[in-house]
Parts: C-alpha cells; structure tokens; sequence
C-alpha cells in the first residue's frame, strides 16, 4: 500500500492532547477499522484506517530525554497510522512521530 501523502505531525503541548483525543474518539466511531465517508462529489467509500502496534518500552527508552510527554503516550498508544486509505487506490495521511 503506497501512501501519497505523508504528514510529520508534532504532538506537542495542547495540540499533541487535541490529537490523542480526536484519534481515539474517531477510533471509536470504526467498524472493523473502517468507514463510510461521502466525497466532496456526492460519492459514499468506504476508507480503512490501520494503527500501528504501540512503540516498546526499549524504543521509547533510546529516544533522546527532551521527549515531550504527548509523543511517548502517542507512541506507547498507536507508534503510527494510516488514515482514510482508500481500499483501490490508496492515498490517505500516514501519520508520524
């Protein structure tokens, strides 16, 4: 699965608390990881998402100490996603640390 748009999103501060929440409140509303969602042209797909397996406690450790506190529990919680892939042709945000 090709991803054509890469997103390095920084979870710092207010922002990084935002992110968690909307993640994991989005997460809630999944069915077997995915969704319907209807396209600015009327269309209806339905679009996967795939979380990452949360970072080890040895990975988290080799990060440098000036960590803020909102990447480690992004890490230790998901580590990466892949959202709104289209199921033929691809696309979607991966979403990186």
């Amino acid at each position: 699965m090709k991803m054509k748009d890469t997103v390095r999103m920084s979870l710092i501060s207010k922002s990084g608390v935002e992110l968690m929440i909307a993640l994991e409140t989005f997460k809630s509303r999944l069915v077997n990881n995915q969704i319907e969602i209807q396209n600015e042209e009327g269309y209806v797909d339905t679009l996967h998402f795939l979380f990452s397996e949360p970072a080890m406690e040895v990975e988290i450790k080799r990060l440098k100490q000036i960590i803020p506190i909102d990447i480690i529990h992004f890490l230790k919680t998901h580590n990466g996603a892949d959202l709104f892939v289209h199921p033929t042709y691809g696309g979607g945000i991966r979403l990186l640390v």
